[in-house]
C-alpha cells in the first residue's frame, strides 16, 4: 500500500476534491509526501507509431504528401535491430509522459518482448495488398504475444488497401470481437480519392463493407461529415483525436469533437507518430485539443475539463507535482495541469497496483539508445535525445 500525504487534489472519474492524504494499492509499501500535488488516472495513447521514434526531428517544415514520401524514404534503411529499439524507446517514453496504455501501429509488432508493466495494443497491420493473410498474421500473434500485449487489428487507410483486402478484414471483425483501428478523412486528398475509388465518402464504404463495429476506432476524422457521424454513432465506433501531428503537417480540417459528443460517440486522443508530433505526451496533446476547439467553435464554454475522460487509463494512477509557482488546489490547479502542463512533473504511476515510475531504466532500454545513436549517425544525425 503506497499512502501519499497532502493535502493534494484528486481528479479521478470526473470529480474534483482537496483530501488530506489518499491510499492507493502497489507493489511496495511506502509513504510519498506530495503537498499541493494532483492526482489523476494514467494517460492513453490511443494513436501512434511507437518505432518512428528513431525519426523524430529529421523531417521538418513540409507538408503531408512531402513529409511522407521522404518519411518513408527514411523508414527504409529500418531494419529490425531499429525497429525493435524504437518501441523500447517508445514505449519508455510513453510511461515518462504518464501513458499506461498505448495503441501502436508498425510493422514487426512481434518484436516486443517487454512492456515495462504498459498495455500495448498492437498487431497485424495491412498496408498493401501484398501482406500476408490477416487472419493467419493474428493467429500466430494471439498464441505468442507477451504479457502485456493486446493483439488488435490495423489497417493504414481504405486508399491504401485493395477491396479483396478490406473484404478480409471485415469477414474477421465479424467473426472475432477484436478492436480495429484505421486512419479516416486524415486529408482532403484521401477522402476525395476515396469518393473516386469506391463512389461513396470513406465512413459510408467502411459501414458497407462492414468494418464498424462498437471496437472500430477512427483516426484523425478531420473531414469527416455530419452524416458520416450519425453512422459512426449508430455503430458505436469511436474518434482518435491526434491534434499536435495534424496542425503540425497542416492536415488538421475540423475535428467534430461537440458534434461527435452531441451523438454519444466516444472520443479517444493520441500523439501520432513521434516523427510528426514530436512527443509522446497525451496531456501536452489534450492542452492543444482543448485550445482548438474553443478557438474553432468560438466558444470558451463547453470545452475543459469535463471534456476529456476518454483520455484516462482507469487502471492506472498517475502523480504529478507542480512547481513551487503553481499556487493552485482544487478545479483551479486541475485547469492549470490541463492549460499548462510543462509547470508539472510526473512524480509517481501505477498501474493494476504495480509501480511503474520511479524505476531503474531497464536494461532493453539502454540497449535500444546505442542502437538508436548509431542509426542516428547513419542518418547523419550526432545525437539521439
Amino acid at each position: 500500500m503506497i499512502k501519499v500525504r497532502g493535502p493534494l487534489t484528486v481528479w479521478l472519474n470526473g470529480r474534483i476534491q482537496v483530501v488530506k492524504e489518499v491510499r492507493l494499492e502497489g507493489n511496495a509499501d511506502d509513504e510519498v509526501e506530495c503537498k499541493g500535488c494532483l492526482l489523476t488516472h494514467s494517460f492513453v495513447n490511443a494513436h501512434t507509431h511507437l518505432p518512428m521514434i528513431l525519426l523524430r526531428g529529421l523531417v521538418s517544415e513540409k507538408g503531408f504528401w512531402d513529409w511522407l514520401e521522404e518519411i518513408q524514404r527514411l523508414e527504409e534503411e529500418m531494419g529490425k535491430k531499429e525497429i525493435e529499439a524504437g518501441y523500447y524507446l517508445g514505449l519508455w517514453e510513453n510511461l515518462l509522459s504518464g501513458n499506461t496504455v498505448v495503441y501502436s501501429m508498425y510493422r514487426d509488432y512481434d518484436l516486443v518482448e517487454e512492456t515495462f508493466g504498459m498495455e500495448l495494443h498492437t498487431g497485424p497491420i495491412s498496408f498493401r495488398e501484398a501482406d500476408e493473410d490477416v487472419f493467419f498474421l493474428l493467429e500466430r500473434f494471439e498464441r505468442k504475444a507477451p504479457e502485456g500485449v493486446v493483439p488488435t487489428l490495423f489497417a493504414h487507410s481504405l486508399y491504401k488497401l485493395p477491396l479483396k483486402r478490406l473484404k478480409e478484414i471485415a469477414e474477421l471483425l465479424g467473426e472475432k470481437p477484436i478492436e480495429f483501428q484505421i486512419h479516416a478523412s486524415e486529408t482532403k486528398e484521401e477522402v476525395l480519392e476515396v469518393k473516386r475509388k469506391f463512389g461513396q465518402y470513406p465512413v459510408r464504404v467502411m459501414e458497407a463493407l462492414g468494418l464498424l463495429t462498437p471496437r472500430t476506432m477512427l483516426v484523425h476524422a478531420g473531414w469527416i461529415t455530419k452524416s458520416e457521424l450519425d453512422i459512426a454513432a449508430r455503430y458505436g465506433t469511436s474518434l482518435v483525436h491526434v491534434p499536435a501531428s495534424n496542425a503540425r503537417l497542416a492536415i488538421h480540417g475540423f475535428f467534430p469533437w461537440k458534434e461527435a459528443e452531441e451523438r454519444g460517440i466516444r472520443v479517444l486522443f493520441g500523439t501520432d507518430s513521434p516523427a510528426s508530433n514530436d512527443g509522446q505526451s497525451i496531456l501536452h496533446d489534450l492542452r492543444l485539443a482543448l485550445l482548438f476547439a474553443k478557438d474553432r467553435y468560438w466558444d470558451a464554454e463547453p470545452f475543459g475539463w469535463r471534456n476529456v475522460s476518454g483520455a484516462f487509463d482507469k487502471k492506472g494512477f498517475a502523480l504529478w507535482e507542480p512547481r513551487e509557482t503553481v499556487l493552485s488546489v482544487g478545479k483551479p490547479l486541475v485547469n492549470t495541469f490541463l492549460y499548462a502542463p510543462h509547470l508539472f512533473s510526473l512524480r509517481l504511476l501505477l498501474r493494476r497496483g504495480k509501480v511503474l515510475w520511479p524505476q531503474k531504466v531497464p536494461g532493453r532500454v539502454d540497449q535500444a539508445l546505442k542502437v538508436a545513436e548509431r542509426f542516428r549517425e547513419r542518418m547523419g544525425e550526432l545525437h539521439f535525445k
